[in-house]
């Protein structure tokens, strides 16, 4: 994910729709539908992730993370 780990990213750079499209190009690699897993903050991730792209996706596990409102 952008600005954790080894990526370079600056983090007033990522927004949530910046780390909702890559999930997005992760789930076109595969040729079902898949399950996401967020932890934490990830569950905002997989909540865009689904807002934009809910044809590719199975189901949205939330592990001990944030569940927001729709839009």
């Amino acid at each position: 994910m952008p600005a954790t780990g080894a990526d370079p990213t600056d983090p007033a750079n990522v927004t949530l729709d910046s780390l909702g499209a890559i999930r997005r190009r992760a789930d076109r690699d595969e040729p079902e539908p898949v399950t996401l897993v967020g932890h934490s903050r990830g569950g905002v991730v997989i909540s865009r992730a689904a807002e934009l792209l809910p044809e590719r996706l199975r189901r949205l596990v939330y592990l001990s993370a944030y569940l927001t409102s729709r839009g």
